[in-house]
């Protein structure tokens, strides 16, 4: 709750990123919470329910990596620590939107390396989520070319290179081509 509540000043001391009292206590919890799941205990309490603890600890970063990025807008771009100045801040609508994008094309792509589907879900849902937030929160009648450009153009230009990165180790057929080849199997 200190995550969300507070604004991560440390007074006298300057605000870092990562590197002050409310970060380095957020993170040495999370890392806290980790290291107790490997433990024989907690592996055999969440036997039943693998995916539970790490869905949390996920989310609890995740919300970690939103509000760094609301406290960095806060000291850095003099914009009020107050949820409806953050909602009225294009600067951080922004940031929100590439933060979202870029975790979720993270999460897809390193699951599927991996062949995990849940993760893999739960990225695409943020991904769907941030369309959404384009299309409810940075359209809905703000009449500001500048937010709609610039949140549509830093997901487009996030999400193209991602498509393409495995594109060569797609499985083809020999004389297969094209789009056809992403459906055929290797036999």
């Amino acid at each position: 709750l200190a995550n969300i509540d507070s604004n991560g000043a440390a007074l006298p001391l300057p605000y870092v990123p990562l590197i002050n009292p409310l970060d380095i206590g957020v993170a040495a919890a999370l890392l806290a919470v980790v290291l107790w799941l490997r433990s024989e205990p907690a592996r055999e309490k969440w036997a039943a329910q693998p995916g539970v603890p790490i869905g949390l600890v996920g989310s609890a970063a995740f919300v970690w990596l939103n509000a760094m990025l609301v406290r960095g807008f806060h000291h850095f771009g003099d914009v009020p620590f107050r949820f409806d100045a953050w909602t009225h801040s294009l600067a951080v609508q922004t940031g929100i939107t590439l933060l979202w994008t870029t975790t979720a094309l993270v999460l897809m792509w390193l699951s599927a390396k991996r062949s995990m589907r849940l993760p893999w879900m739960v990225g695409a849902a943020l991904l769907a989520a941030v369309v959404a937030k384009l299309m409810l929160v940075d359209l809905s009648g703000t009449g500001t070319v500048t937010r709609t450009c610039a949140s549509t153009t830093s997901v487009r230009s996030s999400t193209t290179p991602v498509s393409t990165l495995d594109r060569d180790r797609r499985p083809r057929r020999a004389g297969v081509s094209g789009t056809r080849a992403a459906y055929t199997s290797v036999r």
